[in-house]
């Protein structure tokens, strides 16, 4: 089990040293921790793409060119094809078959809080921080807040279904001891580095970024949300959509 937890990459290496009795795990493991399915799941995702978006689409492969071009001296960067272009709501590295039926309803409960809205960008950054950049992604600036209350309900709904069974789970002082932690910050990846070459940027290159978004770069209109399969092949991610939502207020009767 040790070793199917690690590489499912559900629980800290040091957690499970020892056996531990339900009870005590109920303490020490918290509900992103613990999985309480192991069936063979595959990769999802729910989110919404930008690859439909013709001017959205040409802006962002002149951006990733032009990034390209300044960021040739660094190795390793794996960069988003346009038509990979999304922003993700929630992911799932081993999502059980069984219960996409669930996520589905998830989904449509998350859409029919939320009506249709614009989203613009207006920078570039990376996380974690500009000394050790994994990731390189767009800023949401119009519609972030739309976005996070999709992600924010999706999160929750799915992480306390799939933990049920710790849902009245006590800790040692008798209080419940499952919360959904959520944090999101709405983006879209264009890049990444691998994790053995990092870059570190200086302070002037750091500078030339918040040059390099142009001042006309579209907007980009949502209208639906979507659940997409997520496999890796050599040549680069392949995305699926399984099933779309539309955005909608429901009216009451």
């Amino acid at each position: 089990m040790y070793f199917q937890l690690r590489k499912f990459g559900i629980v800290r290496p040091h957690r499970l040293q020892r056996n531990f009795s339900n009870k005590q795990k109920a303490k020490l493991f918290t509900p992103q921790e613990v999985s309480l399915s192991f069936e063979e799941g595959v990769r999802l995702f729910v989110g919404f793409s930008l690859s439909s978006h013709p001017v959205f689409s040409k802006k962002s492969q002149e951006l990733i060119t032009h990034l390209q071009s300044f960021l040739y001296s660094y190795e390793k960067v794996k960069w988003t094809e346009p038509r990979n272009l999304h922003c993700t709501l929630k992911f799932f590295e081993q999502f059980p078959i069984s219960k996409l039926h669930d996520l589905e309803l998830i989904c449509e409960e998350a859409a029919s809080l939320v009506s249709p809205f614009n989203i613009s960008f207006k920078a570039i950054d990376v996380f974690p921080s500009w000394k050790k950049p994994r990731v390189l992604y767009l800023c949401v600036d119009e519609g972030k807040e739309q976005v996070k209350k999709l992600a924010k309900t999706i999160h929750t709904k799915s992480e306390l279904q799939n933990n049920f069974a710790l849902l009245n789970a006590k800790n040692h002082k008798g209080q419940k001891r499952v919360s959904v932690r959520f944090e999101h910050t709405p983006h879209v990846t264009l890049a990444r580095w691998s994790e053995m070459y990092v870059p570190s940027f200086a302070n002037d290159v750091i500078k030339d970024f918040s040059n390099m978004l142009p001042h006309d770069f579209p907007d980009v209109e949502v209208t639906e949300l979507t659940i997409f399969r997520s496999e890796l092949f050599p040549t680069g991610p392949v995305y699926t959509s399984l099933k779309s939502f539309p955005l909608r207020v429901n009216q009451p009767v």
